[in-house]
């Protein structure tokens, strides 16, 4: 188990690791083209041109690995969202993000992550019976990772995990990573099984892929098994030329990440994902 906190902080310093490892030139475009996916309205601007809290998560943490401060007029833009309908994932990356940027908004906002608590002691979007589903989960928690506050009924959840009730569904690569991190954090018991399954799912041409029959690897699947291994023992030697070469041809000539190199469209979350990416692969250069 790892204290409250380091489910947030932990990726923070990958992130940050990744924007040192850049060259000069690559890092002054990466922050430009950061910089212009904020809409008119203080906002980030996902893949459609419109603003959202979704992408405005990844924006700030794409801002934070560069040290670069996060543009004024992202707190109003924050304000006015408030006011909307927002979906699960929406929602609590709006959470995240007011957390930290609008502390007037802090009060009750936690309590709001809770509406997904599954009767087993995880989270489930779809408000579903049992232990919930361990993607919900892994989001549900980083609201309260970031304030480094401990869940309530944390010991539900520990339950879940140590019993294998809360495991991956299916064969998926983000989803198994998600297991991992989540065993690393909250559960004492080994996670050796968990580590060797986000494995299986890189590719010999580099990168790891979504799913199990899925032949193409994708910057996200990447990102997110590289950081389940790096913290759970390191990414091993065999795999980080290959990861390597992968995250740099997902890297677009107008600046920013894509999400795999025939993607010629970057965006802000996949940049955030090319700076984890490539935070794992320099933090773990001597690990066997």
């Amino acid at each position: 188990m790892k204290p409250a906190g380091w489910l947030s902080q932990a990726p923070q310093t990958v992130g940050q690791a990744g924007g040192d490892a850049l060259g000069d030139a690559i890092r002054l475009a990466l922050e430009r083209f950061v910089l212009s996916q904020v809409g008119s309205s203080g906002g980030f601007v996902g893949r459609r041109g419109q603003e959202d809290p979704y992408y405005a998560l990844f924006g700030v943490q794409c801002l934070a690995a560069l040290g670069t401060p996060v543009p004024a007029g992202l707190r109003q833009a924050l304000r006015r969202q408030s006011r909307r309908d927002l979906g699960f994932v929406e929602r609590l990356a709006f959470i995240r993000l007011a957390g930290h940027a609008v502390p007037a908004l802090g009060p009750g906002l936690l309590r709001q992550v809770e509406q997904w608590r599954a009767p087993g002691g995880g989270y489930d979007r779809t408000g579903g019976k049992g232990c919930g589903d361990v993607y919900d989960t892994f989001l549900a928690v980083l609201p309260y990772e970031d304030q480094a506050r401990p869940l309530p009924r944390e010991e539900r959840l520990r339950a879940a995990l140590e019993s294998g009730a809360l495991s991956p569904t299916g064969r998926s690569a983000p989803r198994s990573a998600a297991h991992a991190l989540l065993l690393t954090r909250y559960a004492a018991t080994d996670v050796g099984q968990a580590r060797e399954l986000v494995r299986s799912f890189a590719r010999t041409s580099g990168g790891f892929a979504a799913a199990e029959l899925t032949p193409q690897p994708d910057l996200l699947s990447t990102a997110t098994c590289l950081l389940a291994l790096h913290l759970t023992g390191g990414v091993p030697h065999a795999l980080r030329a290959g990861c390597l070469e992968f995250v740099e041809r997902c890297w677009c000539d107008g600046g920013g990440f894509s999400g795999h190199p025939d993607d010629a469209l970057a965006d802000v979350e996949y940049s955030s994902y090319g700076l984890m990416a490539l935070g794992c692969l320099v933090a773990d250069e001597g690990v066997p």
